[in-house]
């Protein structure tokens, strides 16, 4: 499995596992399980518009974002997370995270099922 790729990176995991598979592997999994939920629950309060709710979406979120250095969402989360109101910023940030979130998704998966077989 390769520890750095262009939208998210498995460095951190390698860093704090001394490169224990199954550690690597169950974050890897931990995470992705939770992203499912994570991306209805931000799509549920962008179409609310609810900032209060979405913004404790985003700090359970953030850990795992940040450590995976997901390319782009760590501004995004910033952003969101400084926002006092619903306004455009907001919503371009939620839109980008969902995208990017639906782009690695499957990419990570694919990570998992290949890993070991290098």
């Amino acid at each position: 499995m390769k520890q750095q790729h262009a939208l998210y990176s498995y460095q951190y995991l390698f860093k704090i596992s001394s490169t224990s598979p199954v550690f690597i592997k169950k974050m890897i999994t931990l995470f992705l399980n939770s992203l499912t939920e994570y991306m209805i629950d931000l799509e549920r309060q962008m179409n609310a518009r609810n900032l209060i709710e979405l913004q404790k979406i985003i700090h359970k979120l953030k850990p795992s974002v940040l450590s995976l250095e997901v390319k782009g969402a760590k501004e995004d989360l910033a952003s969101i997370d400084a926002a006092t109101s619903w306004n455009e910023q907001v919503q371009e940030s939620v839109e980008r995270l969902l995208h990017t979130f639906n782009t690695i998704k499957p990419l990570m998966q694919q990570d998992l099922e290949t890993y070991g077989d290098e």
